[in-house]
């Protein structure tokens, strides 16, 4: 295990990329403070991504997150999150699907697809809109966006953002927008799924 210490806060991205220039694996995993992980959870993303070589991104399933990979859950306290989180996984063992973009609380891309995409954008700053910006590269280099239907992680959302206060966000998503926007085109709005 390698500790990085950094004597300011370089934001999500520039964190980040840290973190994925010191890694030395095969994959590599993008993971927020504020998850909550289930057993057999990163063997489940790999196996997809070697079975799958044209997924170049997979992230998990979970309780709250504004996508697709949202999945309805059962449980009210942490505890009983694991008994749930069984229930949601293993009958959907081996299954996943595509995803316009993968949420950064938690990712697993192999080695190659890190390669080829680079780091993530620093243009975003503190956060934002870099998940999207780096899912557009992923595609951009021929590869699929997946998220794994028998792996839940489970997530608090959004903890450090909410300490900026609901203003200081809601100004730091327009203006990442207005980034995003300059190099993609227009964003499309995230979606739930229908179960």
């Amino acid at each position: 295990m390698k500790l990085i210490l950094n004597q300011d806060n370089r934001g999500f991205a520039g964190g980040n990329n840290q973190g994925l220039e010191a890694a030395t694996g095969d994959y590599l995993v993008i993971q927020n403070n504020d998850t909550v992980v289930t057993e057999g959870w990163a063997g489940r993303l790999v196996n997809h991504l070697r079975n799958t070589p044209e997924i170049g991104i997979i992230g998990p399933s979970t309780n709250n997150i504004g996508n697709e990979a949202r999945v309805p859950t059962d449980y009210r306290h942490l505890d009983e999150m694991p008994a749930n989180a069984v229930n949601i996984t293993e009958r959907r063992l081996g299954k996943w699907f595509e995803i316009d973009t993968v949420a950064f609380f938690c990712v697993m891309l192999p080695r190659s697809t890190y390669d080829q995409c680079g780091p993530m954008s620093l243009d975003y700053g503190l956060g934002f809109f870099e998940d999207d910006d780096y899912c557009r590269m992923v595609e951009k280099a021929g590869l699929k966006v997946a998220c794994a239907e028998d792996v839940f992680v489970h997530h608090h959302l959004s903890a450090s953002f909410n300490k900026l206060g609901d203003e200081r966000k809601r100004a730091l998503m327009e203006k990442n927008r207005a980034v995003y926007e300059a190099k993609w085109g227009p964003w499309k709005p995230h979606e739930y799924r229908k179960h």
